[in-house]
């Protein structure tokens, strides 16, 4: 009876497993990589690692400096690794590092990083982030330039160490979770972002980088510099005055109407954003 009773368990279990492996597979595995949640992030990344020559200007930012300087077609003098805030500012370091490393003339290359004001509060407790940063950049980089404070706020996530497995990676699932309350309202600096930004710096100057600047995107005039006081206090808290020094050199307020959102404009077709800086 009991090993009637356990061969259809297992029969069971068997067939449930197939079935929960077919449905996975059917329902989040992808092989194509632009068909992959970060697809715009698997570019900067195959880009950031490819030689290049001629590089002058080299631009990293979020999904705003994407809109502006789009890195599907800055590929030039002017080479644009701007993506998205999901992957934080430990992200963008590990971009600035693959690129350096690649890179034979540092001492003739200007860095900008392009940043909004709240992209900053992105301290790896996010949902998107066991996609954008776990499988993309934890897993694929040295624990050593992991931080106590990434790895301790990476282990909250449930089952982040499933983004360590290819078929995992190479897949849209992750688990559901919140662990933080971000918005693009949310003016501060993160301890992860205060970290890298510092990291940041200190591989540029490693490097003798000719320069590397943080700017601030353009921003919709529904936010008034009296929203930034949180965010300026952070930068004193966190000693970051000499990093963020000219941030706000190139602000620009634009008409809300011009906004699909708070953050991004409705349209890249406006004869004032091709190359908005002047680079």
């Amino acid at each position: 009876m009991i090993k009637k009773f356990l061969k259809k368990w297992i029969l069971f279990s068997s067939i449930g497993l197939l079935l929960f492996v077919a449905f996975f597979f059917l329902k989040y595995y992808e092989t194509n990589v632009e068909k992959l949640i970060g697809s715009e992030v698997y570019h900067s990344i195959f880009k950031s690692k490819s030689k290049k020559k001629g590089v002058k200007t080299l631009l990293l930012g979020d999904s705003v400096a994407k809109q502006a300087y789009d890195n599907y077609a800055y590929n030039d003098s002017l080479y644009s690794l701007a993506c998205n805030q999901a992957i934080s500012v430990a992200g963008h370091y590990f971009l600035l590092k693959y690129f350096l490393d690649n890179y034979t003339s540092p001492e003739e290359l200007d860095i900008i990083f392009l940043y909004r004001p709240t992209s900053f509060s992105n301290d790896l407790d996010q949902p998107v982030t066991f996609n954008y940063f776990l499988k993309l950049f934890y897993y694929q980089n040295d624990h050593e330039q992991m931080t106590s404070h990434v790895k301790s706020q990476v282990r909250k996530i449930p089952l982040f160490f499933l983004a360590k497995y290819k078929t995992i990676v190479n897949s849209n699932w992750s688990p559901g979770y919140k662990i933080g309350q971000t918005s693009i309202y949310d003016f501060h600096i993160s301890n992860t972002s205060a970290e890298y930004v510092r990291l940041m710096y200190d591989l540029c100057k490693k490097k003798q980088v000719k320069s590397f600047k943080m700017l601030c995107t353009y921003m919709s005039d529904e936010v008034e510099m009296s929203d930034l006081k949180s965010f300026l206090a952070d930068i004193e808290r966190h000693q970051l005055s000499a990093q963020f020094e000219g941030y706000f050199d190139k602000l620009v307020f634009l008409d809300s109407d011009l906004f699909g959102d708070i953050a991004h404009l409705k349209t890249t077709h406006i004869p004032l954003y091709d190359n908005y800086l002047g680079l």
